[in-house]
């Protein structure tokens, strides 16, 4: 297993319901708190908002294994968790790079 430096996931959200849905996501491991974006450009942004330049040192690729069921009793369904693509993790970067650039 890799070893794990953030404490924010960076990847894809599936909310495991009648019909399957997916949205890009940031989960803080610790606390359970998720954002949900529609655009892997608005999770960039957000990241670099909230972690600034370290932000690979704050995040992960590597999603929660198994079934996450926090927040079922109040009504919210089931979550399972899956990486970036490739081509995703690498429009993820650039998209935070790139709002960096832009608050300077």
């Amino acid at each position: 297993m890799a070893e794990y430096q953030g404490s924010e996931f960076v990847g894809i959200v599936e909310h495991l319901q009648d019909t399957s849905s997916y949205d890009y996501c940031s989960l803080n491991t610790q606390s359970g708190g998720m954002g949900g974006h529609g655009s892997v450009q608005s999770l960039g942004k957000t990241i670099a908002n909230q972690f600034g330049e370290n932000f690979r040192q704050k995040i992960t690729y590597e999603p929660p294994q198994g079934i996450d069921t926090r927040g079922t009793e109040r009504g919210l369904c089931p979550k399972k968790y899956h990486r970036l693509s490739v081509l995703e993790q690498d429009r993820f970067e650039k998209s935070v790079l790139s709002a960096l650039q832009g608050k300077e």
